[in-house]
Formats: structure tokens, C-alpha cells, sequence
């Protein structure tokens, strides 16, 4: 969830800050500056904690302890601030032997054993470029602040419309007269330069061929990157993603969501707080701010191919 969408969903719950700060453990000063608007980057912990309370259901649980304030798909943090896996919804988490506290009412997934046979026994958070490697190739995966994420197989229309932007990109940068290229997914990017790090765009934009070093692999935060929303990737991508694209120095950082046939467009040439963005349909032309918005993808294109396998 952005900011504002977090502004928006606080106002249909009716919730007053001092809510917020009671269901998500954060300070109320805290709180109010962040859906204020005052502070302009604040801690992906702390946005992760709001984000949270807010995709609960639409009533005042009793505390944030309560089970229903552990429904739902949630990312965990641990007490040190290392991002745990993505974990499933867990209703009961007293009784539950997958799950441990992670503080604030947060839990996450218990990391003695992997779901990987191949991989060291490590806690995740702790894992390295090293590690990855020790996967068989035809497993995708990303690698996050050593959090090792899988990537499950995209759908349908995940893929058109994957194919039908990479194939206006690189004809508009051709239009454009850039001398760039445009990669799709799986194709990995060493996004900080370190072996906890390893991002699997599902489309992104080279422009200085230095990043592509000698062993094929794109080293470096690409200029351009976007990402398709699908249901087990949507917070990572919306939230996440959108914070360590920011952070690497990504320019331009688009959110492609098929169910809600919307693009979010970050410009953080334009917005260096990175808390600002533009909302498209899929009824729109979307200039590419990288390119001076001389580059542009025709939505509707993509609306209609969409809408051949939809049922």
C-alpha cells in the first residue's frame, strides 16, 4: 500500500491515529507524521506495520495481538528490522509450530528448517548470492536483504501483458533514437552491488552496457523497472520492491495491476522522497519520464489483448 492508499483505507475504517498506533505498536507521534504526510521517508519497518493494521478487516479488533490481526497475507519483520519470508495467513498463531513472534504483534515463519533441501540451515535474512546458487536452475528465485523469495510461475495474463510491453518499449526507444535495451524476466539484477541482493525484474531498461558484466548478469540499479502485479507477488512489488528501487537509485519505477487495470508510475527523478506517484487505466498513453516523455506505451493495446482471454 502507498501512503495515500493508507490515508484512504484509515478514513473506511474509521480509525483515529491513536488507533493505528495502538493496533500496529508504533508511536502515536509516529503515526501522525507518516499519514500526515510530514515525514517524507519513513522506515520501511514502520510502513510495513501500518500497512498491516490497515488490510485488516473492517471493524476494531480487540488488540495487536488479536488472531484477526494476523489474517491475511503479511510480510514479517523481526526485532532487528531483517525482512522474514512472505508468509500465509495464520489464524492462530498460539497453537501454530510454523510461526514465532517477531515483535509488535508480528510473526513470522520459524526458519530452523527451509523449504529448500539444498540450502544451508540459515535464518532468512542471512542468505548470499552463495547460497542461491546451490538451487537447481529451473527454480526461480529472488534474493532480498538475504531473504530468499520464490517467484511462482506467472499466468496468462500475466504473460501478454508482459509481451506486449517489452514489445512497445523497445520499438518506442527505437522511435526515440536511445541506444538502450530492454530485458525481460528471468534475467538478474545485482541490484546493490552485494551478494544479499539478487532482483528478478519482470521487465527492466539498460542504457549504459558497463552494468552487463562478463558473466551476462546486469550489476547495478537499471534505470527503468517494472513490475507486474500477480497475487503472490502484489505487497513485495507495491511496497518493497518500490523502497529498495528507490533506494538503489532507480529512476522510474512502474506497477503494472491487471486486476485493477491501473499503472502506479513512481518518477523519482522528479520525486526524490519517492512518496509521490501518478496513477494511469488502461484506457491511457503513459509517457516514460526516463526518455523526457518523448517514449510512451499505449495501454489500451494491452486493455485489448487482455480482454481476449478474459472470460
Amino acid at each position: 500500500m502507498t501512503v495515500q492508499e493508507m490515508k484512504k483505507r484509515k478514513k473506511e475504517l474509521g480509525y483515529t491515529y491513536a488507533d493505528i498506533a495502538n493496533l500496529s505498536g508504533l508511536p502515536l507521534p509516529t503515526v501522525q507524521k507518516v499519514l500526515g504526510g510530514i515525514t517524507k521517508s519513513p522506515r520501511y519497518s514502520t510502513i510495513l506495520a501500518l500497512e498491516k493494521v490497515l488490510q485488516q478487516a473492517d471493524r476494531k479488533p480487540d488488540g495487536p495481538d488479536h488472531p484477526e490481526n494476523t489474517a491475511g497475507i503479511i510480510q514479517g519483520v523481526d526485532i532487528n528490522g531483517v525482512l522474514a519470508a512472505e508468509v500465509p495467513p495464520v489464524y492462530n498463531t498460539s497453537s501454530s509450530n510454523l510461526y514465532e513472534p517477531a515483535g509488535r504483534g508480528i510473526y513470522r515463519r520459524k526458519s530452523k528448517k527451509n523449504c529448500y533441501p539444498l540450502l544451508p540451515d540459515k535464518q532468512q535474512g542471512e542468505y548470499t548470492r552463495e547460497d542461491r546458487e546451490m538451487l537447481p536452475e529451473d527454480v526461480r528465485t529472488e534474493l532480498i536483504d538475504g531473504v530468499i523469495y520464490d517467484m511462482a510461475s506467472p499466468k496468462a495474463v500475466h504473460q501478454i501483458i508482459l509481451m506486449e510491453l517489452s514489445f512497445q518499449l523497445r520499438s518506442q526507444i527505437e522511435q526515440c533514437g536511445r541506444d538502450c535495451m530492454v530485458f525481460i524476466a528471468p534475467s538478474d539484477v545485482w541490484l546493490t552491488n552485494d551478494n544479499k541482493n539478487i532482483f528478478q525484474p519482470d521487465i527492466y531498461v539498460v542504457c549504459d552496457y558497463s552494468m552487463i558484466d562478463e558473466d551476462g548478469y546486469t550489476k547495478g540499479a537499471p534505470p527503468f523497472v517494472i513490475e507486474i502485479l500477480s497475487p503472490s507477488t502484489r505487497s513485495k512489488d507495491l511496497l518493497l520492491k518500490s523502497y529498495k528501487y528507490h533506494t538503489a537509485g532507480v529512476h522510474e519505477y512502474w506497477i503494472v495491476d491487471p486486476d485493477k487495470k491501473r499503472v502506479i508510475v513512481y518518477d523519482y527523478d522528479k520525486d526524490p522522497d519517492g512518496t509521490e506517484n501518478t496513477v494511469y487505466s488502461f484506457e491511457d498513453t503513459v509517457p516514460v519520464g526516463y526518455s523526457g516523455g518523448k517514449c510512451i506505451v499505449d495501454f489500451k493495446k494491452i486493455r485489448d489483448a487482455v480482454t481476449r482471454i478474459e472470460k
